[in-house]
Parts: structure tokens; sequence; C-alpha cells
């Protein structure tokens, strides 16, 4: 397929540059003159070899290593703003915690009960029916 469009391509070329050429001898004085096959300007087409299948190996590993490697950043950068917000979350928990608790008045004693008897502590006996 590429060898036909070089080809075609080619022809056109020589073609637009025989008529350009026409016009420009029935211009010129020396009509009698005529260019010879070398003087005439030479079409080069340059076709691209085509890709083996190594190559195209090689294009398709570096492009799933692309899309994997942006993949894998907009899941960490997903991870990171999830972990940002718990943070935040656990934060604004204990700062609420912390004023409630310095709202709250404290027992002098702090968070032990006072007991009004000293000695060991006696529980009513069982009784019975």
């Amino acid at each position: 397929m590429g060898i036909l469009i070089a080809y075609l391509l080619g022809i056109l070329t020589t073609s637009n540059s025989k008529n350009h050429h026409a016009g420009h001898r029935s211009n010129s004085s020396d009509a009698t003159q005529e260019q010879s096959p070398s003087d005439r300007p030479l079409s080069v087409v340059c076709i691209p070899p085509t890709e083996s299948i190594e190559e195209k190996a090689k294009k398709e590993k570096k492009d799933r290593r692309e899309t994997v490697a942006v993949v894998a950043e907009i899941v960490s950068a997903a991870i990171l703003l999830l972990y940002f917000g718990v943070t935040i979350l656990i934060w604004s928990a204990n700062k609420k915690a912390a004023d409630i608790a310095s709202r709250q008045p404290t027992n002098p004693a702090g968070l032990w009960l006072e007991s009004n008897t000293l000695g060991p502590r006696s529980f009513p006996s069982q009784v019975s029916l």
C-alpha cells in the first residue's frame, strides 16, 4: 500500500514539473533547446520501514507501562486524600472531646469519689426469705 502511494506521488510530482517546464519553454526565446532527462528534477520519496514485531511489542509494552503508571498515580492520590480526610475527622473528634472535658466541672479529689467511712465497707448481709 505504501509503495503504491509513493509511486503515485512520484508520478504526480513528475507531471507537475513537466507542466511547469512546458509553460516556461513557451515563454523562453530559445524553444528549440530541450532538456535532457538528467536535467529534470528528480522526485525522491522516502517511505519509512514498517515496524517489526519486536518494535510493535516494545511500543505496546511501553504504552501499557505508561497506562499502569497513570492509574497507579490516580489510585495513590485517592488513597492519600482518603487518609487526609480520616485524619481530619479524628482530629476534629479529639478536639470536640477535649472541649467537652474542659467545660465540665472537676471533682476536687480528681476522678475518685470520696467516701464518708474510713474503714472497710460493709455490705448488708444476705436477706433470707
